[in-house]
């Protein structure tokens, strides 16, 4: 209770902090250390990784992350926002931030298409593209949002560190984090995450843990 009251916490200060200074003058630079963060996971599984990409065209803008293996290609849009309270709120961020990080996602697919032999260090042949919106909150996760998935970072920064055990706390089990297995492609990991499986398991180890509880 300790543990999860202390989480509870922080994420609700989290949550204040981003809601209250939603136009805060450091939100680029803190979208670009998450960028960051995220490439660095993205490397240490071997793929390759183009952050901060700045298109040649000026109306395509800069793409947050490239991810790329021999196969495939994703392009990830990524936002640091806020929990909405209202449905007026709920309503603006589908139909105008989620809805204007998927157009230009789109566009940004588009130029990749186009000019992917100028981008990547590899021949691709016959690639699959995937976009993805990673957003710092839960809300419309895995929507298809005009043609983008939706997920939240912190799934993503979860999966990307195995940690496949985060929940054990919640169960009073101590054991250390324990890796899920490795993805050998981009294309198992696109499938892991679009297939669902992150909240498949986690899910129902909640559900196990909470009926123990009450039979207890």
């Amino acid at each position: 209770p300790y543990r999860v009251a202390r989480q509870t916490i922080f994420t609700a200060s989290i949550q204040i902090f981003r809601k209250l200074y939603k136009n805060r003058p450091n939100l680029n630079h803190e979208t670009a250390r998450m960028e960051q963060q995220l490439a660095t996971l993205f490397d240490n599984y071997g793929f390759g990784v183009v952050a901060q990409f700045e298109p040649h065209t000026g109306q395509t803008g800069e793409i947050d992350l490239i991810v790329y293996d021999e196969h495939t290609v994703l392009l990830i849009e990524l936002k640091s926002t806020y929990l909405r309270s209202s449905l007026k709120e709920i309503h603006e961020y589908k139909n105008v931030t989620l809805n204007k990080a998927s157009y230009q996602l789109s566009k940004k697919l588009d130029y990749v298409k186009n000019n992917l032999s100028k981008i990547v260090d590899n021949n691709i042949i016959s690639p699959n593209f995937y976009t993805w919106i990673v957003d710092t909150t839960l809300e419309f996760d895995h929507q298809i949002i005009e043609g983008s998935l939706k997920l939240s970072f912190e799934e993503l920064i979860i999966v990307l560190n195995g940690h496949n055990k985060f929940l054990d706390f919640v169960s009073g089990q101590q054991e250390e984090f324990t890796l899920v297995e490795k993805f050998t492609t981009l294309k198992d990991l696109v499938a892991y995450i679009e297939n669902n499986q992150f909240w498949q398991t986690t899910l129902s180890k909640l559900e196990e843990t909470t009926r123990g509880q009450h039979r207890i």
